[in-house]
């Protein structure tokens, strides 16, 4: 299974990286959304783990919705170490 993991902090997306490949998935790892939406990654991942606050002018908000234009197949799911009424209130401005 590929995953595309989307996250700005070293530490976490280092992390989850080592988590998923020791479950066995293959994971292409991206700090920076905008390199992770470009157009040489044309391969579909299976699915997609992206941070709600990347820390760029793209969220992940806009990751999964360039993600669902480009591989409607394709699930995402956002993370995020933000509190609960902080990335709802971004949602609803998305």
């Amino acid at each position: 299974m590929k995953i595309m993991l989307a996250e700005d902090d070293e530490l976490v997306r280092a992390t989850l990286m080592d988590s998923l490949e020791d479950a066995g998935l293959h994971v292409a790892e991206f700090s920076d959304p905008e390199k992770a939406l470009s157009p040489e990654t044309a391969d579909p991942p299976d699915v997609v783990i992206t941070d709600v606050d990347l820390g760029s002018r793209l969220n992940g908000f806009d990751v999964a919705a360039a993600v669902h234009d480009r591989w409607p197949s394709v699930h995402v799911l956002l993370i995020s170490g933000l509190p609960a009424d902080s990335y709802w209130t971004a949602a609803r401005l998305a």
